[in-house]
């Protein structure tokens, strides 16, 4: 589980830094011009940041001791 965790954490920072990257490329887009959808990469991101933090509140709470009374 955790080897998966870190491979979604890596992909997450290369969306990151796509999204870095075309939002220059939109920035400085002409109006005719094709331009990325920004707006895709930040969806990608944030599916990420929700599939790492599901990911790891399930690897904590199978970690964590059970109190049984």
């Amino acid at each position: 589980m955790r080897r998966i965790i870190e491979q979604l954490k890596e992909q997450r920072e290369k969306a990151k830094d796509t999204f870095i990257e075309n939002s220059f490329i939109k920035r400085n887009c002409k109006i005719d011009a094709p331009c990325p959808d920004t707006d895709a990469d930040l969806d990608a991101i944030a599916e990420l940041n929700q599939a790492i933090s599901i990911l790891e509140n399930a690897t904590m709470a199978k970690e964590q001791p059970v109190n049984c009374g």
